[in-house]
Parts: C-alpha cells; sequence; structure tokens
C-alpha cells in the first residue's frame, strides 16, 4: 500500500516536472514532446521563415542649401547713387544695370575725349585735301614743263633745251618724293591716340554703371540712392537659383551608405511629400582632420524656384527599398556571454547559427551576417535546444 502511494507521488512529481520543461520551453500544452523512431524525443517548437522587415523611413541628413553660381557685384567707381533699377529677390540678365552712380566727371571726359577725336579726323582730312592739291599742282607743273621742253627741243639753242629738260626731271623728283612720303602719318596717329582717349572715357562712364555679372537673382542688396559707395565695394549678389548647391557632413558610417550612389533624394522640411533628385558631385574619401567627417556635394535642378538658396533640406542616404532587410522576432535571439545565436529548423533538426545584429524595430531584429530570407527560424521553444537535436515544427508564424 505505502509502495503504490509512494509511486503515485513520484509519478505526479514526474509529469510536474516534464509540465514545467514545457513551459520554460516556449511550449503550449497543445505542443506535446513527440518520440520519433528509436524512442528518441524531437521537441515541438514554433517556426517563423526569416523575411525581410522595414527597419523604418529612409535615414537621412540635414544639408544646407546654395545657388550653383553665386557672384559678388562689385561698384568699378566710386560715386554717389542717383539711381536704383533693382531689388532684392529681382531677376537679372547678364549685363543688366541695377544701379547708377553720379557720372558728371566722366561725361565730360567722354566730350572731351569726343571733341579731341572730331578735332584730329578733321586735321587728318584737311592734311589729305592739302596732300591732294599739292599733288595736282606738281602734275600740272609736270604737263607744262613738258610742254616747255617739247618747244625747246624744237629750237637750235642747246642751253635752253638742257634748262628746260632739268626743270623737267626736277618736278618728276619733287612728285616722286611726294607720293613716297606719307605726311599723313602724324595726323593719323593723332586720330588713334583720340579714339584710344575716347575709348577709355566711354569705360570709365560704364563703370558709373553697376550691371549684374551673370543672369540669375539679386540678393544682399546693400545700398540705397543717395549712398556714396567707394569703387571695389560689394554692392550685392547675383545668384543662380536654377541650379543648387547642396552640402553637408557625413559620419563614417553615413558616408558608407552614400557611397558608390550617383543621386539621392532631398526635400524640404515644410513639404516632405515633394522628394526630388540631386545628384553627388563629391564625395570624400578621407575625413575632415578636425571633423573626422566626410564632405558630401550634390547638384540639383530648381527651374520652378521652389527652393530657395539659404534653407536646409533632408537628403535620404538609403531608400525605402533600402530600409526592408532581414529580420528576426527579437525574442527568438539567444545570448549566452558574448555569444549570440539563433536555431534554424532543418531537416526536423535544429542548428545552431551564429548572427550578427543590427538596428531594433518593434518586435523584430535586423540580422547583419548570418542568416538568409526565407531560411526557418525557430521563434518559440529554443532555450532548451542543443544544436543537432531533432525537433518537431508547430504551426508556422507570419509576420
Amino acid at each position: 500500500m505505502f509502495l503504490r502511494f509512494t509511486k503515485r507521488k513520484q509519478g505526479a512529481a514526474a509529469a510536474a516536472f516534464i509540465a514545467i520543461a514545457l513551459l520554460l520551453a516556449g511550449c503550449s500544452a497543445a505542443e506535446p514532446v513527440a518520440e520519433e523512431s528509436g524512442n528518441a524525443p524531437a521537441i515541438e517548437i514554433k517556426t517563423e521563415a526569416a523575411a525581410k522587415v522595414s527597419m523604418g523611413e529612409p535615414r537621412e541628413q540635414v544639408a544646407e542649401v546654395s545657388a550653383a553660381v553665386r557672384l559678388d557685384i562689385p561698384a568699378l567707381a566710386s560715386g554717389k547713387v542717383v539711381q536704383l533699377l533693382k531689388k532684392n529677390g529681382d531677376s537679372v540678365k547678364a549685363g543688366e544695370v541695377i544701379a547708377k552712380l553720379e557720372s558728371r566727371s566722366a561725361e565730360l571726359q567722354k566730350k572731351q575725349a569726343a571733341a579731341g577725336l572730331s578735332s584730329a579726323q578733321k586735321s587728318l582730312e584737311k592734311a589729305k585735301v592739302d596732300q591732294a592739291a599739292s599733288r595736282a599742282a606738281l602734275v600740272n607743273s609736270i604737263a607744262a614743263l613738258e610742254d616747255a621742253f617739247i618747244q625747246a627741243s624744237s629750237q637750235e639753242d642747246q642751253q635752253l633745251i638742257d634748262a628746260a629738260r632739268r626743270n623737267l626731271e626736277s618736278a618728276k623728283q619733287q612728285l616722286a618724293s611726294h607720293d613716297s612720303a606719307n605726311s599723313l602719318v602724324v595726323y593719323e596717329g593723332q586720330v588713334d591716340a583720340s579714339k584710344v582717349q575716347l575709348e577709355q572715357a566711354d569705360l570709365t562712364l560704364e563703370s558709373f554703371n553697376i550691371a549684374a555679372p551673370a543672369a540669375g537673382t539679386l540678393t544682399d542688396l546693400a545700398i540705397a540712392e543717395g549712398m556714396a559707395i567707394n569703387g571695389g565695394t560689394t554692392i550685392a549678389v547675383v545668384q543662380n537659383v536654377k541650379q543648387l548647391k547642396i552640402k553637408t557632413e557625413l559620419s563614417e558610417p553615413a558616408a558608407a551608405l552614400a557611397r558608390g550612389k550617383k543621386e539621392l533624394l532631398y526635400y524640404n522640411a515644410d513639404n516632405p511629400s515633394d522628394k526630388r533628385k540631386a545628384t553627388i558631385v563629391y564625395l570624400s574619401d578621407v575625413p575632415n582632420a578636425a571633423s573626422r567627417m566626410y564632405a558630401l556635394e550634390l547638384t540639383a535642378n530648381n527651374s520652378d524656384g521652389a527652393i530657395k538658396p539659404g534653407e536646409r533640406v533632408h537628403v535620404q542616404l538609403t531608400t525605402t527599398e533600402e530600409e526592408l532587410v532581414v529580420a528576426v522576432p527579437s525574442l527568438s535571439v539567444v545570448r549566452a556571454g558574448s555569444d549570440t545565436f539563433i536555431y534554424i529548423s532543418s531537416a526536423g533538426v535544429a542548428e545552431k547559427r551564429a548572427v550578427k545584429l543590427g538596428r531594433v524595430s518593434g518586435i523584430y531584429q535586423e540580422v547583419l551576417e548570418g542568416l538568409k530570407e526565407g531560411e526557418t527560424v525557430v521563434v518559440s521553444g529554443q532555450h532548451s535546444l542543443k544544436d543537432g537535436q531533432s525537433i518537431q515544427s508547430g504551426a508556422v508564424e507570419s509576420k
């Protein structure tokens, strides 16, 4: 009688021990221990196919926006601003006048240069007329001397003939000297010098008109009518806002996300749905010695003018697709000291697999190394398993 009672107690204790072991292994009461051939127990577990899970929104970096072309506009002359033709934010064309300075002295210099040129040109014209008249007189003289020589030749007076010949030859030599000598060179030089003076006066006068060096948008205009400014002073900036330059600095992990790519998406925080493409033009290979950051520079089309220079934008270093990674439930991970591993169900056998983990999103954790998409991961009962142990999978859970 006592023996039978003792055996009952021993049986109850064994049953309780098995129940506790099953609970610790994560198995429900509906997951009994199964028997395989050879009387070796096959532990029933739950599994889940490894699949890609989103780790969240694309990773981003805040960046500064500037115009692709930014040129200072200096005053080339000193003077008082008498007329302001443009204001900040106006669109300008290359060469378009922005402001005018008081230029009476330059206008007077131009008038004097113009008068000097006119006088030199008149002197040249008079010299040409005088030269033509002088030549005509020589030609007429030669014609008369030729007649005199013919008349003298008809007479027998040799002295008269010789005198007529000498007079004719002398006149011809004078004509030859006249034709070979450029008596206009002095006057022509005066005209050329006067033209240079007039061109210089024009340039001086033009410098009193402050013009845009390139097409773009006028910014930083710092003058007003009546203000006196000195030559060399920067009075405004012209920016080509149709093409943007986007700059930022990246940490080493962030730089690794962008490296090898040609384009990245960016957006203004005020309008996150309007994502635009920017072309990577530079990503440094070595970090800045002081900041240990990597410089990133992009260019972007801004023909609609939606993004303004000086604004900040968010640059997406990854895409939505890149954030889809192979992941497992965090509770399926087994940690033993410094080791991190999971169990894979392979042909009814538990395979212990070391893994390298990454980010966490909800109940899932990214697996960087050690697991492929589609492999069957033990998600319940794994803490009671050993490598190579026979297992029996329960219902596969879906994500």
